[in-house]
């Protein structure tokens, strides 16, 4: 059995932006791949986490970004969700590893300790809120089972989406367009830019959070 997903009501409002953000692993092979679902109105960005194994109709996520690449993923997760997925902002090992550098250390709330020794790393972590530099975030992606890499890139979206760092926004917009593979132009950048500013400003707090589901998705397991 494997779990599937399945679209159900109608399309979500136009004021809600989508993206995804597709995590792979330095030799190419997709690991993880975040919905997000940012809706102005109540100045909120949810997370949804999909493992690379998820069925979408009759293949997994993985063996579709394997075809394709990370534009292959918009449509099949367009059909599925109600949610308008066209963009996407691809990040190697590497890349991320960048990124994060660029941000600064990102609070994540480690379930329960870490002591990890593997072929490709070793990892030691303490339960509760650590501050994890780009080195121990990648390592810890990798680690994280699939609620662990949700709320990783929750804690990663809520470190770049501050006060601190609006302020220079456009510098790590092209920061990050530099250092990733994305489908985003400048142009749409623009013509977001100042949305997402107010997004941050009017927001106490983080702006981002879990989700365990899309809202207008269900899951049927299927034999």
């Amino acid at each position: 059995r494997r779990d599937q997903l399945v679209a159900g009501r109608g399309i979500h409002p136009v004021e809600a932006g989508v993206l995804l953000l597709v995590f792979t692993d330095d030799s190419g092979e997709l690991i993880s791949v975040s919905a997000l679902d940012c809706n102005m109105d109540i100045k909120c960005i949810s997370v949804v986490q999909l493992p690379a194994e998820t069925s979408v109709g009759s293949d997994s996520l993985k063996a579709i970004y394997q075809k394709g690449g990370a534009a292959a993923l918009e449509k099949p997760l367009t059909d599925i969700s109600g949610l308008s997925f066209t963009k996407y902002i691809k990040m190697s090992q590497t890349q991320l590893k960048k990124v994060v550098s660029k941000i600064g250390d990102v609070t994540v709330r480690i379930p329960s300790d870490i002591n990890y020794k593997g072929a490709d790393f070793s990892l030691l972590l303490d339960a509760g809120d650590q501050n994890l530099t780009s080195d121990l975030f990648c390592k810890y992606f990798l680690y994280a089972d699939n609620s662990g890499k949700r709320d990783a890139a929750v804690s990663l979206l809520n470190a770049l989406m501050t006060a601190k760092n609006v302020t220079a926004q456009d510098t790590l917009f092209n920061f990050i367009m530099n250092n990733t593979d994305t489908d985003i132009s400048v142009v749409d950048y623009s013509k977001v830019s100042s949305a997402l500013t107010l997004f941050v400003q009017e927001k106490s707090g983080n702006v981002a959070s879990a989700a365990n589901e899309f809202p207008e998705v269900t899951k049927k397991n299927e034999k």
